[in-house]
């Protein structure tokens, strides 16, 4: 006798029964419904962290588009505004045929908690300027102020109301005379955000370019231009690499990724003739470099293999320095506050 095995598929039960098990629907499982639920978790979690990214990349990429705006009104404020005969120059370089260092242009600023100040024997200090020649007044060589380097409608008359403003904009200008007669003007755009506030470059301890200190006594609201002697290092790798002799972990500090630093123009070196710095050139922080020591100095976009070296290690007669310009970022923040820095307006 021969055995048929029956087995039971679907197909086999009348056509109703079939209907109504092809409605039936497996049940998700409590495992499954975890695991979809963490995935999208993930996912939401990876959404959310892209907004405030982008919130950033949008206020920084609407910062340069005004800063770039500032940077046509400071053209125009400099060249329409500004009595060029009361600025003060270094004679010394002017008489033997040469070009004037890059100066900075005096400006006002506002105290932490205070007012107004006018800054102009600050400036004539940072410049080099022999304290027997500073004006007499108060804001005889300032001729901007207020709305003509911020980016306010209004200027803020205190500090109070300037705290009410979460974003703004200053601008501060530079200026040389050439050899030719000709005066040279450049303009740094700097961002200022509510609650931060800057520290002047002490200028009373001694060599203050070669030593550069903050004066913590005195904080000011908006940004404050530094004058610093720095130097290249010889050896490889660090090609295009700055430091500041003595002080090597002081730059990074002063000068974080993204700064923008100005050449100055003047020159110390222990052996004669001088060797001379392009002037006026920008230079990009790219990021700090270290050895076995710790943090010794930053490495620069640009070529600098026009400038002379410096040994860190050499004692002899050949060591090599020059001066920048920078701004340091605000206190309690790693963030460089300048946004463009433009030559030759």
């Amino acid at each position: 006798m021969t055995r048929v095995r029956f087995q039971f598929t679907p197909l086999s039960l009348p056509r109703k029964a079939r209907a109504q098990i092809g409605h039936l629907r497996r049940a998700v499982s409590l495992l499954e419904t975890g695991i979809a639920v963490s995935i999208l978790g993930i996912g939401l979690i990876m959404i959310a962290a892209i907004f405030p990214v982008a919130l950033a990349q949008h206020r920084e990429s609407a910062d340069r588009a005004q800063a770039l705006d500032m940077v046509s009104r400071s053209k125009a404020m400099l060249h329409n505004r500004l009595d060029t005969n009361r600025l003060w120059f270094d004679q010394s370089f002017l008489v033997s045929g040469n070009d004037s260092h890059w100066h900075l242009m005096p400006f006002a600023n506002l105290e932490v908690g205070g007012t107004w100040v006018d800054l102009t024997r600050y400036v004539a200090l940072v410049n080099g300027r022999p304290a027997a020649s500073l004006p007499i007044g108060s804001f005889s060589e300032l001729q901007l102020f207020g709305t003509d380097v911020l980016s306010d409608r209004i200027a803020p008359f205190n500090d109070r109301r300037a705290q009410e403003a979460p974003n703004r904009l200053i601008w501060y200008g530079f200026y040389r005379q050439l050899a030719n007669g000709s005066k040279s003007f450049t303009a740094a755009v700097c961002k200022q955000r509510r609650n931060q506030s800057y520290f002047k470059q002490d200028l009373t301890v001694q060599f203050p370019t070669l030593n550069p200190t903050p004066l913590i006594s005195e904080p000011q609201r908006f940004p404050i231009p530094w004058r610093v002697t720095v130097a290249r290092f010889s050896a490889a790798p660090y090609a295009n690499a700055l430091y500041i002799p003595g002080l090597s972990s002081m730059l990074p500090r002063l000068a974080p990724p993204g700064s923008k630093i100005m050449i100055h123009g003047h020159t110390c070196a222990d052996a004669a003739p001088l060797p001379t710095v392009p002037a006026g050139r920008i230079l990009t922080v790219a990021y700090p470099i270290e050895d076995n020591n710790g943090v010794v100095g930053v490495q620069v976009l640009e070529d600098l293999f026009e400038i002379g070296t410096n040994d860190p290690a050499d004692t002899g007669d050949n060591n090599f320095g020059f001066d920048v310009w920078l701004f340091p970022p605000p206190r309690n923040s790693t963030d460089s506050p300048l946004l463009e820095w433009k030559v030759s307006l």
